[in-house]
């Protein structure tokens, strides 16, 4: 279940804790014992995200005779991205000296970059360029938005910082060619998806049960070959303590390659395969083929080791994304729970004393409501309150796990909770640095991943002092109508305190049981966007989030595969202040509560239009 569980302030006392919550679809939902899922109702298939295979190639030219530095260096971006796609870098290498271009690695890692890149000459004190008739230095500042390491890992840079790049050009054969760069490439924003391929490298959980994908974006020239080294390699830093030892046996490639014979692809390993135990070769094979085949089981193989052929050493193994029972939107309105997954609001519960809650999920098994004192109640199937959850404590936000648990941000900003089939645990988050504190989180659909907002106690200080400042600039305006703006600062103030965020992503270990144990031991930074507040999967790669709205604020919102280059989700009008992705009138589609208390809808590419789900909720719940 995915939730939209959080109000601003002022339409708390506008609709009677109005939210919407929903079960999200699970694409790749684990198997640990009982579910506690529907066991009736549609079952909904999806088939893996679709990679994009339209892709406009580019064929870039070599340097012009006599063409100056600066156009050397222009040239040479022009051709990089080709060399990522298709030609090795054959181009991009005619603008370099031949013991640069012998040196140079292109594959090392990749700078991804927005707008246009200031080519220019680099001066000395006196203005002028350092150059002299043999040689010349060329400088480049790009706003960089991300990187990729060696093995296409992607992360997110902060607010596109402004990165300076050098040259050094020498003349070979009269000629101006670089002769001094740093490895790795420089891609610009778009053109990246059209030379890099998004691949998930499958890895598993400890129970041998649960299929994760570890995003990674790899040059679309071989990005078979580098695909199966990255399953023979280590997970990403941010699984480390939540999988399996990929690799146990140091299998590796044979050859250099993995060829594609029809639609088959053949993988030929060396020998150390054939000494792994049967379960080991099982389970290899079948990351091999979920990797390749974009999450598909079913995508053919030719797997090689040492000659004999194990193709099917893995057709009797469960692992893969299994389809579930697909549960919907939920809304708390005026004392009732009602669906929005029919073609019609359904009243499935009646909810009373909770008009003024501050959280709410639910699914077909029950959910909680975070109340206005911040302890979480529990509710059963029919809405009734089952008892406290987590002991009481108090939390600053709840969200939605799989399989009906129920997670809830500590007071402290800084301790996880999780509550599943009646057992609860408390995770500590280890990596987070000093005074940074989680906003709030989506888990994955399978539920080994959590994405976390969080912001920093200095941006919320910056925030709130530069309020400060503005009500003390006005505060002969701000007494004369203080009656009417005492509620509107009140809002703001509580806005500031979620003020500036960044989104993460780590793993989410469990036991055999499901019970979420540990989290990872590393977080990849997947968006360094500020004042996101809410966040939720649209589906197993996507993720989607939104900035807090505010006085003087555009609201934004974005999506993005993570971790991946982000781009722009359009909103509805209203301003957004909670998020989920389920089903509404039997399609899957993301939710958006409005602080007028209106859900709207967008389902497929999320670029159409908006439709309302529910636009009179606090009449609905009244009924």
């Amino acid at each position: 279940m995915t939730s939209i569980a959080t109000l601003a302030p002022r339409i708390k006392r506008f609709v009677a804790a109005t939210m919407v919550c929903s079960c999200c679809l699970t694409l790749a939902a684990c198997g640990y014992g009982p579910l506690g899922l529907p066991t009736k109702g549609m079952v909904q298939t999806l088939a893996p995200v679709e990679q994009q295979t339209q892709r406009v190639y580019t064929n870039p030219e070599g340097p012009d005779d006599n063409a100056p530095p600066e156009d050397i260096v222009s040239g040479f971006y022009d051709a990089m991205p080709a060399g990522v796609q298709s030609d090795g870098y054959e181009v991009a290498r005619e603008y370099l000296t031949k013991a640069a271009a012998a040196d140079w690695n292109g594959d090392i890692s990749a700078l991804v970059y927005d707008g246009t890149p200031d080519i220019r000459r680099r001066v000395n004190a006196m203005g002028s360029a350092h150059s002299d008739d043999r040689s010349m230095v060329v400088e480049v500042d790009l706003k960089v938005v991300g990187k990729l390491d060696s093995h296409g890992l992607y992360t997110a840079y902060e607010g596109a910082q402004v990165t300076s790049l050098t040259y050094m050009l020498a003349k070979e054969s009269n000629q101006w060619r670089i002769s001094a760069l740093d490895n790795g490439v420089v891609v610009s924003k778009a053109d990246f998806e059209q030379v890099f391929r998004q691949v998930s490298v499958y890895q598993v959980d400890h129970s041998g049960t649960c299929a994760i994908p570890d995003v990674r974006w790899l040059s679309w020239r071989n990005w078979r070959t580098q695909a199966v080294k990255e399953v023979l390699a280590d997970a990403s830093d941010w699984l480390s303590g939540v999988v399996r030892d990929p690799n146990p046996g140091d299998v590796r490639l044979a050859v250099n390659s993995v060829p594609v014979d029809g639609s088959t692809a053949e993988v030929n390993l060396d020998g150390a395969f054939a000494e792994l135990d049967e379960g080991e070769r099982a389970r290899l094979v079948r990351r091999i083929r979920m990797t390749l085949g974009d999450g598909s089981t079913e995508y053919q193989i030719k797997v090689l080791g040492a000659g004999v052929d194990y193709s099917d050493a893995d057709s009797e193994l469960t692992l893969g994304t299994e389809s579930l029972p697909s549960n919907g939107v939920y809304t708390l309105t005026g004392g009732y729970v009602v669906s929005l997954s029919s073609s019609s609001p359904l009243r499935v519960g009646e909810v009373p004393g909770y008009e003024h809650a501050k959280g709410f999920v639910f699914s077909a098994t029950g959910g909680a409501v975070l109340r206005e004192n911040h302890v979480v109640d529990c509710l059963d199937a029919d809405g009734k309150s089952c008892n406290q959850l987590f002991s009481g404590e108090h939390m600053n936000a709840i969200s939605e796990g799989i399989d009906g648990e129920i997670w809830g941000i500590g007071a402290d900003g800084r301790t996880l909770h999780v509550s599943r089939n009646g057992k609860e645990a408390v995770l500590n988050v280890s990596w987070l640095d000093p005074g940074t504190r989680i906003v709030s989180l989506a888990v994955s659909p399978e539920g080994a991943r959590l994405a976390l907002a969080v912001e920093t106690d200095q941006e919320t200080s910056d925030q709130n002092n530069a309020q400060k400042s503005g009500d003390d600039a006005n505060t002969d305006k701000a007494n004369t109508d203080k009656a009417n703006t005492t509620d509107q600062t009140n809002d703001e103030t509580t806005e500031n305190a979620h003020a500036s965020a960044s989104v993460m992503m780590t793993g989410v270990a469990r036991d055999s049981d499901g019970l979420p144990t540990a989290l990872g031991g590393d977080a990849v930074t997947v968006s360094a966007q500020r004042h996101v507040t809410m966040l939720t999967f649209y589906n197993e790669l996507s993720l989607v989030y939104v900035t807090k709205a505010g006085q003087d604020v555009v609201q934004e919102g974005f999506r993005q595969i993570t971790p991946g280059p982000a781009n722009t989700q359009r909103l509805p009008d209203a301003d957004v202040v909670s998020i989920a992705a389920g089903q509404i009138a039997q399609v899957r589609r993301l939710a958006a509560l409005d602080d007028s208390g209106t859900v709207r809808s967008v389902s497929g590419t999320l670029d159409g239009s908006w439709s309302i789900a529910d636009s009179q909720v606090v009449a609905l719940g009244e009924q």
